[in-house]
């Protein structure tokens, strides 16, 4: 067995990396990135304005370069009042995550009323135009895509976004179901939650190497998308009765 005087034993290891002291407000070992939302109407204020000042910021910065001290600066606060709402950065990004993650899930619920519209019996038909719509919607809002699509630094972040992307899910498996005749799927919103993730994760790709979400990523996106969802689905689906003709 070799050993040498630069080999550490497996559990000398653990503990042996601690959270970055940027990230830390204490002693301990253990960063919770979770803000704290205030009661009383002027901390609501102060809230409200560390968002929109971020989200301003995020018009023409990086998300990973905006720094607390940046975001105080721009909001002419001092850096203790954004520290004790937001202890560290990923939770100001896990706020802004979850803000636009819900306008998502509004995204899909209009476009979900549109399709209902149009009346279109293919289900391909409308995940391409739902599909088309959230590409629009991202590509218009520069701090959408890089909040969702940027690099993702802290994993309760990453985390924040599937859970929004389930409710999306959940919205979207009942759209459908409010125009088809919907197979009985187990788990069919995870389902949906996992092909919604295939879409982003084309998306993220395409908005960091051009900025945006390109035509040709987004054809690749719908293709995915929709091979995925018909290993569940089949090809057609019957409308209810009323639907296509009211």
């Amino acid at each position: 067995m070799r050993t040498t005087d630069d080999e550490a034993p497996t559990d000398q290891m653990q503990g042996a990396v601690r959270p970055k002291s940027s990230m830390r407000k204490t002693r301990s070992d253990e960063v919770e990135h979770v803000a704290r939302r205030p009661t009383q109407n002027r901390s609501q204020a102060r809230f409200a304005k560390i968002l929109s000042t971020t989200e301003k910021l995020l018009e023409a910065v990086n998300i990973e370069d905006i720094s607390s001290y940046d975001v105080a600066r721009a909001a002419k606060m001092p850096p203790a009042s954004i520290n004790y709402l937001f202890p560290t950065m990923a939770a100001l990004r896990i706020e802004l995550t979850r803000k636009y993650a819900q306008i998502g899930t509004e995204i899909t619920v209009l476009a979900h009323r549109a399709q209902a519209r149009s009346k279109n019996p293919s289900w391909q038909v409308w995940m391409y135009k739902m599909g088309e719509y959230a590409r629009d919607q991202y590509n218009a809002s520069r701090p959408i895509c890089e909040v969702l699509l940027g690099p993702q630094i802290h994993r309760q972040a990453t985390l924040a976004t599937y859970q929004e992307t389930r409710a999306a899910a959940r919205e979207l498996a009942s759209a459908l179901r409010s125009f088809f005749v919907m197979p009985n799927i187990p788990d069919m919103e995870e389902t949906f939650s996992r092909a919604m993730d295939l879409v982003e994760s084309a998306w993220a790709r395409s908005y960091l190497l051009y900025g945006k979400i390109d035509d040709e990523t987004f054809e690749h996106s719908m293709r995915m998308q929709i091979s995925y969802l018909r290993t569940i689905l089949p090809d057609v689906l019957a409308v209810r009765p009323g639907k296509a003709d009211a």
